[in-house]
């Protein structure tokens, strides 16, 4: 796949998002882009399905079910979701997968800690690869790309703001790439 630009991203998602509108505004959800979003979601989603869950199983099969987790949000996210932990525990990093059915590129972050019962604490997030999670981060990003055919893109592309979209989670202004390529649950 060639180099694709921030301003190539940016034109990609205004296809999806009205701009100038916040989500919640009449209108929002009987625009041709949310209307090509929705389309265009499900369409990439059908076609990957299959792909995507042959990844699921090679991730079990390489850190057990215990520890995969599929978080895919099909009526709310632009991508598939895979959580591994490293370990089991409550303490244990995870590397979560996110692949765009966009566009085909996918990004990995860490996260630590687990979202318990009684803990109000969200869980730590860092992005790209950390070195305790390094080698299952590059497991999983050959998994993407052996799977589904994905690239893996660098966060510092998709922190790039698209300020005048929005996403039912992410107010007018404050969107970033990450957001409307993939998901506004960055957890």
């Amino acid at each position: 796949m060639s180099e694709l630009s921030p301003s190539d991203l940016v034109q990609l998602v205004r296809r999806y998002y009205p701009a100038g509108r916040d989500a919640f505004e009449p209108g929002f959800q009987e625009s041709p882009e949310y209307h090509r979003l929705l389309a265009d979601r499900a369409d990439a989603r059908g076609r990957a399905e299959a792909a995507w869950q042959r990844l699921v199983k090679e991730a079990i099969a390489l850190s057990g079910e215990a520890n995969v987790w599929d978080t895919t949000h099909p009526g709310l996210d632009n991508c598939f979701k895979l959580r591994v932990y490293l370990r089991p525990g409550p303490d244990a990093p995870a590397v979560v997968l996110m692949a765009s059915v966009l566009t085909p590129l996918h990004a990995t972050y860490t996260v630590h800690g687990r979202h318990q019962p009684g803990n109000s604490q969200p869980p730590r997030v860092e992005r790209g690869p950390q070195p305790e999670t390094a080698s299952l981060d590059s497991e999983l990003d050959r998994l993407a790309h052996a799977h589904l055919g994905t690239s893996r893109v660098d966060w510092s592309l998709l922190d790039t703001p698209v300020s005048d979209v929005s996403t039912f989670h992410t107010p007018l202004g404050r969107a970033t790439l990450a957001q409307l390529l993939f998901t506004d649950d960055l957890q």
